[in-house]
């Protein structure tokens, strides 16, 4: 008989969630990231003082998140960073939304109304420890 450890170690807790892209003719899966994973997603778009990059976020999320839904592979690199910025950002807003709710960060619209991220800010300021607090 397995310990409770060992049944919640076994448990698949990172579900994937299918998005309907009919501007790409398909569906693309976002996956849940890991701790791990999501901790290397939310460097990758801050600066050293934790500040978001926003002329970089919404690519960022849909690097680490964004997968075929029948295999779980992921579907794009750091290459892709700058063609995934030349992608519709109502598509690009659509999957980044998913990927934040899927990662457990603050999505940008519940960010706005609560005052946490100033939207009248440059692309290279958004949310910082100081907004966060106020």
């Amino acid at each position: 008989m397995s310990t409770l450890r060992e049944k919640i170690l076994a448990i698949d807790d990172r579900p994937l969630e299918v998005v309907d892209v009919p501007e790409w003719g398909c569906k693309v899966g976002i996956r849940t990231p890991s701790i791990i994973e999501r901790n290397r997603l939310v460097q990758s778009y801050t600066d050293g003082d934790g500040r978001v990059q926003i002329e970089t976020m919404f690519q960022w999320l849909v690097i680490g998140t964004a997968c075929d839904p029948d295999t779980g592979e992921l579907l794009f690199t750091e290459d892709d960073l700058d063609e995934l910025a030349q992608r519709s950002a109502t598509v690009m807003d659509r999957l980044a939304d998913v990927a934040m709710r899927a990662a457990g960060i603050i999505d940008l619209s519940t960010a706005v109304d609560a005052g946490k991220l100033d939207s009248s800010a440059t692309p290279s300021s958004g949310i910082d420890s100081d907004s966060q607090n106020g």
